[in-house]
């Protein structure tokens, strides 16, 4: 009987099992798949290589056909060199050495981009050219690219024979005084004399040859771009400039521009609660390096310049710009005013020995900047005790309809509605007090339709409020008064400056009444006291010493309206203004001594003696009274003016 067999675990004696021939084929497939990225590695290798013989070769003939060409064609003119990229001559078309060849040609091999980048740079000496040749081209791996470069040198044998002519040496050098070699710089040389052509290039490794160049003067610049430079040197339109560069005959000039990175600086004021402070203010860098020193142009800002930067609001480093990191800066501030708080400051020197430094990272800055890093400054000056607001009285406009609005502007008797105590909002408590005498009180009053708020004076009860003492200030100052009188007042005109003169005595309204000498004591012949007298048809600014009572400065004109008024003193001259307009200005005080500012509102709480009984009382509303010890820029004459304006809603367009 014929012997089974199973064709799935049986030898067939006459061939290969199924089983077998699947392994076999496993088994060839498995040799197969090992051996195609060697081949495709042999295959990719062989394309490189032949690639990089194609470069070598390339490269080789350009360097072959540089050889060729002359190494310096001159003008038959003036024996100078040729700068026409028309003639042939070793050197780069609008390139130093000048010459006919491009600085990148592209050719294709085999289906593969090669492109040749040549430059051509003149030697130290007057002899050679260096020479460099570079050919790129995509790799088998990758599509890397892949560069090959190639050096040489050229020369030209005996003696040039050329007129008298050197080089200029460019050298880019950063903050510590080494070659800038990150990246290139453009520069470029002109000459002074009329006919040369002018000779660019970039920098490699920090410096650039130029030459052969005739003797003579030259103009040599930089382009700083995106970079800093060291504050000492001239720029112009983004270019460092240095005249009147030198070349003599078979030297090298050497000029040197310090270019780097830009450090730049963020700058937040804070005041005493660790609020920031927003608004007006002019910013001041100074710079030294221990050799030069800098004073950059004051950059004024406002709230809008303002960013916020998490959560806390900077002067942002655009403000200022980019900034050299060498060296050492300070900062001056000047007619800093918070918006919101309607604040003035002292200025602010940090070259003041003494003064608090900005903070940098929780520690005291000492000026110094970092290439490529912002600085977070935080400078925490901007206190009450340099506050320049020596009195802020004002109202909210809205109490009229809720007494509990006036909590912490004014107290008074919500029976009564007398005022007992005007408070002082500049952190400095310089309140205003009524007296004692219920009928000298003045009476908290208001419009519910308008939505405003005001204390109203009667002249016949003679009705005042004495602001603290400390509030008082001399010569250079500013007040500012949001108010509506009822009444007309005597017009006196000012006359010539003079130590006598009495016209303030009849028919005057004193909302701040001008204290005799100031209030400083003495016998009244040196020091004076500033005061106003305000009616419907005008106001008069008033000074008051010994046998001294004169209008000083006037603005006549429809004052019924809410009137934002400010006065102005700047070295004891004043000057009126008008919903911050300005509309008068006086002649200067020639009294030896100096001129105060008024501490009573509303008159002088009494009849006056002077020959006769004189009422001399104010008539009217007030809903707000500041002074500052400084005369306040415009800038800052206007943002105080449309505060109390938006405040108490009153129409822009009122004058």
């Amino acid at each position: 009987m014929p012997k089974q067999i199973n064709s799935f675990s049986g030898k067939n004696e006459k061939g290969f099992t199924l089983v077998e021939i699947l392994v076999s084929l496993v088994i060839l497939l498995i040799l197969v798949v090992a051996f195609v990225p060697l081949f495709t590695f042999v295959a990719q290798a062989v394309s490189n290589n032949t690639a990089k013989d194609t470069a070598t070769a390339l490269a080789n003939q350009t360097i072959e056909d540089l050889r060729s060409l002359p190494f310096i064609v001159r003008n038959p003119e003036d024996g100078l060199i040729a700068t026409s990229s028309d003639i042939p001559q070793l050197g780069l078309k609008n390139g130093n050495p000048p010459g006919s060849v491009d600085p990148e040609l592209k050719k294709t091999v085999n289906g593969k981009e090669f492109t040749i980048k040549t430059d051509i740079k003149w030697d130290n000496s007057m002899y050679y050219k260096k020479i460099s040749v570079s050919v790129e081209y995509p790799g088998a791996f990758n599509s890397t690219k892949v560069v090959s470069k190639f050096f040489t040198a050229a020369a030209e044998e005996g003696d040039l024979n050329l007129p008298e002519a050197g080089y200029i040496k460019v050298k880019i050098l950063n903050q510590f005084g080494e070659p800038f070699t990150t990246e290139p710089i453009h520069v470029k040389v002109e000459p002074d004399a009329i006919g040369q052509a002018t000779l660019d290039a970039d920098t490699d490794d920090g410096e650039n040859l130029f030459g052969l160049i005739e003797s003579g003067n030259y103009r040599v610049s930089s382009y700083v771009g995106d970079k800093s430079y060291s504050p000492e040197q001239i720029i112009v339109s983004g270019w460092l400039i240095q005249e009147d560069i030198e070349v003599f005959d078979k030297e090298t000039t050497e000029v040197n521009f310090f270019i780097d990175y830009p450090a730049k600086m963020k700058l937040q004021l804070k005041d005493n609660s660790n609020n920031s402070i927003k608004g007006n203010g002019i910013l001041e860098l100074s710079w030294s390096n221990g050799t030069h020193t800098k004073l950059f142009p004051q950059v004024e800002f406002d709230e809008d310049n303002f960013v916020n930067d998490s959560g806390n609001d900077f002067l942002p480093d655009s403000l200022l710009g980019n900034l050299w990191p060498g060296g050492t800066y300070s900062i001056k501030l000047q007619d800093v005013l918070d918006s919101t708080t309607l604040r003035a400051y002292k200025v602010y020197d940090m070259a003041e020995d003494g003064i608090l430094k900005p903070k940098l990272n929780g520690s005291t800055w000492n000026g110094n900047l970092t290439a490529n890093e912002t600085a977070y400054l935080k400078l925490e000056y901007f206190t009450i005790a340099n506050s320049l607001l020596k009195t802020h009285l004002i109202l909210d406009p809205k109490m009229i309809h809720d007494f509990s609005l006036g909590a912490g502007y004014v107290e008074f008797d919500q029976t009564t509605m007398r005022v007992t105590r005007w408070l002082d909002q500049s952190g400095k408590n310089n309140h205003a007090t009524a007296p004692a005498d219920i009928a000298q009180q003045p009476v908290i009053n208001g419009d519910t339709t308008d939505n405003l708020t005001w204390i109203t004076f009667n002249r016949n009860n003679h009705q005042i409020l004495d602001i603290a003492s400390a509030s008082v200030c001399a010569d250079n100052f500013t007040i500012f008064i949001m108010a509506k009188p009822d009444a007309n007042q005597t017009i006196v005109q000012p006359g010539e400056p003079s130590n006598t003169g009495i016209t303030g005595t009849s028919g005057q309204y004193y909302l701040l009444w001008p204290e005799w000498g100031g209030g400083q004591g003495g016998d009244g012949k040196s020091h004076a006291g500033q005061g106003l007298s305000l009616g419907t048809n005008g106001i008069s600014n008033y000074e008051h010493a010994d046998g001294f009572l004169p209008a000083t400065a006037l603005f006549t004109g429809n004052m019924t309206p809410w009137r934002v008024i400010a006065v102005k003193y700047e070295e004891k001259r004043p000057s009126i203004y008008i919903n911050s307009l300005l509309k008068a200005t006086g002649n200067q005080s020639i009294r030896p001594g100096s001129i105060y500012t008024p501490s009573r509102i509303g008159g002088p709480g009494a009849m006056v003696d002077w020959g006769v009984l004189v009422n001399a009382s104010y008539s009217g509303s007030v809903a707000a009274v500041m002074i500052y010890d400084t005369a306040l820029s415009e800038t800052n004459t206007k943002l105080v003016n449309d505060s109390l304006r938006n405040r108490f809603n009153l129409p822009e367009e009122v004058n």
